[in-house]
């Protein structure tokens, strides 16, 4: 299910889902993908999650089928980045795309903390403070799942609301 996140005076969209295929075929994402006229994929997933838990989403990719500029930054399952500075480059770059109009999909696998977890982040970055951006992501549906995923976000706000490191 496609949730977008409500962002005011910004040029593009922001949707949250849960891993392409794995709650609906991957026919019926692909139909909703291309109506929404999504632009981008951030995917949350390594290779072997994608294959375990959404085969046709692993084949529609190695055919080719997938749609739309697909970034991809794997995070475990109910973790954090090892990287924390490329994750807060990632969040700062993609509020820069929205900025510019893109339609932006973000996904792990239910669409739930890690998924929720970055799209605070770029709510953060697009200017929201924590508070704000953490109510908008929950409308949503999405949030952090693991204390280390909500002190992600505090240290986020913290240290790279304005610029990434």
């Amino acid at each position: 299910m496609f949730r977008a996140v409500h962002l005011e005076g910004v040029a593009g969209s922001l949707y949250l889902h849960s891993m392409p295929g794995r709650c609906e075929s991957i026919e019926s994402f692909l139909r909703e993908y291309g109506t929404r006229k999504m632009t981008r994929t951030i995917c949350l997933n390594d290779e072997q999650e994608i294959a375990r838990k959404s085969p046709s989403y692993a084949g529609s990719l190695e055919a080719g089928t997938y749609r739309g500029e697909r970034d991809v930054f794997p995070i475990a399952n109910l973790g954090v980045p090892d990287d924390r500075a490329a994750f807060a480059r990632l969040a700062h770059d993609t509020a820069a795309r929205l900025r510019a109009g893109e339609r932006i999909l973000i996904h792990c696998a239910m669409g739930i903390g890690r998924t929720g977890t970055l799209a605070t982040c770029v709510a953060i970055a697009l200017g929201m403070s924590e508070k704000e951006a953490r109510a908008r992501i929950l409308e949503a549906g999405g949030h952090p799942e693991t204390p280390a995923q909500d002190e992600l976000i505090h240290r986020f706000a913290d240290e790279f609301a304005e610029d990434p490191p």
